[in-house]
């Protein structure tokens, strides 16, 4: 429910490069480099990166990524989207947290949590349908306390003090 953050400075290969895809936003520095791996060791595309890589880059560019398991540099990593920040080497992991701080500080966890569920479930849906859901969550939000918070805070120029997101439970969908 919470964003995952992926700091990468330095190789991630096969389950590594799996691992670092699992995370919604990923920092790399210029010695960040990914390959699959997977089909020059004679192995198959594990651990759902099938599913993911395609939705990150595009279908030609995740059957190139997977059947060639080439090696990708940063640039090359950012301009198709295995990541979305490139930073100096020694700064990687501070930007990742900086970034992760300022989602912690200003955003609200049910928003986000909300934001991830709608992501993952409008990806294979159609307009019509991302649409009303859409609608349907956003009248849920009027009705809830952080958009109460967040605007309280906006107009008296301090930061948000969102709720915590509710233990999870069987009877909880977030």
């Amino acid at each position: 429910r919470t964003p995952l953050i992926g700091a990468v400075n330095g190789v991630a290969a096969g389950l590594g490069m799996v691992e670092a895809l699992y995370c919604d936003v990923r920092f790399g520095s210029p010695s960040a480099r990914f390959t699959s791996a997977f089909s020059r060791r004679g192995l198959i595309a594990e651990y759902g990166i099938s599913w993911i890589l395609p939705r990150l880059v595009g279908h030609s560019r995740a059957m190139d990524l997977l059947l060639s398991s080439r090696m990708v540099d940063a640039e090359e990593a950012l301009r198709i989207g295995l990541v979305d920040h490139l930073v100096e080497s020694r700064d990687v992991l501070d930007a990742a947290v900086e970034y992760a701080n300022d989602l912690a500080t200003h955003c609200s966890p049910t928003s986000m949590a909300t934001i991830k569920t709608q992501l993952h479930r409008d990806a294979d849906t159609s307009y019509a349908d991302a649409a009303d859901r859409a609608e349907q969550l956003m009248f849920a939000a009027f009705q809830g306390p952080d958009v109460v918070e967040g605007v309280a805070s906006f107009l008296e120029k301090r930061p948000p003090n969102f709720p915590p997101l509710p233990v999870r439970t069987p009877n909880v969908p977030l």
